[in-house]
């Protein structure tokens, strides 16, 4: 179960981890922001 998640978890240590979770934000702000405006329209 380890070794598995470990290898991946891996390559996220390098700070590349930051740039996609600050991507996956990124992401969810703007669908967030599209639902809204579509809601009000």
């Amino acid at each position: 179960m380890m070794d598995h998640t470990g290898g991946w978890m891996g390559g996220w240590a390098g700070g590349q981890m930051l740039v996609w979770a600050a991507l996956a934000v990124l992401v969810v702000v703007v669908v967030v922001i599209k639902s809204l405006t579509r809601k009000k329209k």
